[in-house]
């Protein structure tokens, strides 16, 4: 069975996990993180490429086949650098800017929101030039979403629930008929955005996993298996869980 391999500096990337393992790609999971200096937005590109380096290199250890940045911030500030270092397959994750080349009905008003640090890299903006040169998605950074969403691993979403409102101010009441998610923690509580602001949410999960199958030759099995690795603090320590019992990864409505 075929290794896939996947980092986040937290819990948005177990988002894409869920999207691959729901959909029954039949691989065996291993799953990275850093959890004692998330968020990495604050943090230096030095820092993140030496630590997400460091994730890539205890995975190929693990002899996965490929490895998956499941972090738009990390992709935009590491992943050149790690794909001339490393022989091992990296996709990255980057906002579906290119969703707004479907076709939709004239009245679509699209919105997208990310964090500031996806915002303001030059992979990102170099990204929104060549896909939307005419402006058409408006752009929204979100400065705590992503981390008011990672504190679900110790609390219930109605503690968090006037926070995560407050943070979605800015595009609540505009109109919009789709939101595009652009962090791996959004989709969350994407059963949430979609009845709160009365829209669509647009996700890129199920591209990446259409990339990731095509790319490894990964195929799907009849049956489920929601069981991976999962080591959650960038350590030598792998643990065996199971996605099924992290409660914040449940519809939240």
């Amino acid at each position: 069975m075929k290794k896939v391999g996947l980092i986040d500096s937290g819990i948005g990337g177990l988002t894409l996990l869920k999207e691959l393992m729901d959909y029954k790609v039949h691989a065996e999971y291993l799953y990275i993180s850093d959890s004692q200096n998330v968020p990495y937005g604050e943090k230096s590109q030095t820092f993140m490429l030496n630590q997400v380096r460091d994730m890539s290199l205890k995975l190929i250890a693990k002899k996965v086949e490929v490895i998956i940045l499941a972090c738009n911030t990390l992709t935009a500030e590491t992943i050149d650098t790690l794909r001339l270092e490393l022989t091992v397959p990296i996709v990255g994750l980057e906002p579906y800017i290119n969703y707004l080349n479907q076709d939709f009905a004239i009245d679509s008003k699209m919105a997208l929101i990310l964090t500031e640090a996806t915002f303001k890299s030059t992979r990102f903006q170099t990204l929104l030039i060549e896909k939307d040169p005419e402006h058409k998605i408006d752009i929204y950074p979100l400065k705590k979403l992503a981390m008011i969403l990672e504190s679900l691993t110790i609390q219930d979403f109605e503690t968090i629930r006037v926070e995560v409102e407050r943070e979605l101010m800015q595009v609540e009441g505009r109109g919009y008929t789709h939101l595009i998610l652009g962090c791996t923690h959004y989709p969350i509580i994407k059963n949430f955005l979609e009845s709160y602001l009365g829209l669509i949410v647009v996700d890129s999960a199920a591209a990446v996993r259409n990339h990731v199958m095509n790319s490894v030759g990964l195929n799907t099995t009849d049956e489920y298996h929601d069981t991976f690795l999962y080591n959650s603090d960038n350590s030598d320590t792998w643990l065996s869980s199971k996605l099924s019992e992290l409660k914040f990864l449940r519809d939240i409505v």
